[in-house]
């Protein structure tokens, strides 16, 4: 029993002194639990961005836009005119729209009925439902604000009917929506979603991690020290690295559509050539990544520690598994900075509305500038590493 127990001691005592071991043993679950509290611990409401073009410009109009603006749940856009509502449409970049049309005030103000225009955006069956109820919340409180005080107005003037007091209570609406689909996202649903979330899922793991364990697997295998002996130059290397994380990227693509799409049936646009240069921003993006995290780590056990623990956490924070708009805001906020988001965005939009490429200049203008910098980075950090590889 002795002899049990001294093992047992000496086990504990090298877990101790072992940082890898001790922070995915007790660090990284506390981590993952604070994460995941953070993003569904919550209150369970999420915002939801809603443009507003506003064609009637009346007082009740505005008063109609205050009313959503003065939500905790929606993140209200004004529109100015039929073209920045276009644009907005046909980036998909929000949630819903709402045209306020022409005489709305008017006919509030008289006794009759408003009817608003709202389009729903499909692209994710989730939120397209809570944007949906959201909407028609706000505006049953507005209806039944109006109501009430059409109620107190007819009490005070001294003329009251209870039987028609009653029929207005059940009937009486001022304002009416008429929901229409955003055009190109009726027939979304969860699968196709998820599917294109899951080429996502290579831009972390098949590009970033990957180039990352190709660096730091040779260095402990010693294949670097043989590799400097050669005339091959430090470029050539970070080279070679890339275009190998590139080609496994782009069969995991290849892989998950030929799988997919037989078993899943998605209604998807495929657009190879748009679809093929926006998948190689995003992998380049985790590549350089990952080169870099291989050149910073001194161990090969920290280098393939950290870059797992990046892409398990970038996976929550670039909308692979759900949108991101259940993202609290501060999180939310995050993914403005994280590249692989925007590839993202862009794949989707190829592969559901069918979008070129050419719609989504600024993304992919972003992305390009980010793997050159990155790039360049990279390729100073890395050269400087393997000059120190004695041989």
């Amino acid at each position: 029993m002795k002899r049990i127990i001294s093992v047992a001691k000496y086990d504990l005592k090298m877990m101790l002194k072992t940082k890898e071991v001790l922070f995915w043993n007790i660090a990284f679950p506390i981590i993952l639990m604070l994460l995941f509290s953070a993003i569904f611990g919550g209150s369970g409401t999420i915002t939801i961005d809603i443009g507003i073009l506003d064609q009637d410009h009346s007082d009740m109009s505005q008063l109609i836009i205050d009313v959503f603006n003065q939500t905790n749940v929606t993140n209200i856009v004004i529109l100015k005119d039929n073209q920045s509502l276009y644009d907005k449409l046909s980036k998909h970049e929000l949630d819903a729209y709402i045209i306020i049309p022409r005489g709305t005030g008017k006919n509030i103000t008289t006794g009759f009925q408003a009817e608003l225009k709202v389009y729903i955006d499909n692209s994710d069956p989730n939120v397209a439902d809570i944007s949906t109820g959201i909407i028609k919340s706000i505006l049953d409180g507005f209806n039944s604000r109006t109501r009430s005080m059409f109620e107190e107005y007819i009490k005070n003037s001294g003329v009251f009917n209870q039987t028609m007091l009653e029929h207005m209570r059940a009937y009486a609406e001022a304002i009416k929506a008429k929901y229409k689909p955003v055009k190109g996202t009726e027939r979304i649903q969860y699968k196709e979603f998820i599917l294109t979330g899951i080429i996502g899922y290579g831009f972390l793991f098949s590009s970033m991690v990957t180039a990352t364990a190709s660096i730091v697997n040779e260095r402990k295998s010693g294949t670097l020290k043989r590799l400097m002996l050669t005339p091959i130059k430090p470029i050539e290397i970070l080279l070679g690295k890339t275009f190998g994380a590139l080609f496994s990227t782009l069969l995991y693509t290849f892989l998950v559509l030929a799988i997919g799409i037989p078993l899943l049936q998605p209604k998807i646009h495929l657009l190879i050539p748009d679809l093929t240069i926006v998948v190689i921003l995003g992998s380049l993006s985790g590549i350089v990544i990952g080169l870099i995290i291989s050149a910073i780590f001194r161990t090969t056990e920290g280098a393939s520690g950290f870059a797992i623990i990046i892409g398990i956490f970038l996976q929550w924070f670039i909308g692979i598994w759900f949108p991101l708009e259940m993202l609290p805001p501060y999180l939310r906020q995050l993914t403005n900075y994280i590249p692989m988001a925007y590839a993202l965005d862009v794949v989707r939009a190829i592969l559901l509305y069918g979008d070129t490429i050419l719609i989504h200049l600024t993304e992919t203008l972003y992305l390009t500038i980010f793997v050159v910098i990155l790039y360049t980075l990279g390729s100073i950090v890395l050269s400087k590493m393997l000059k120190t590889i004695e041989v």
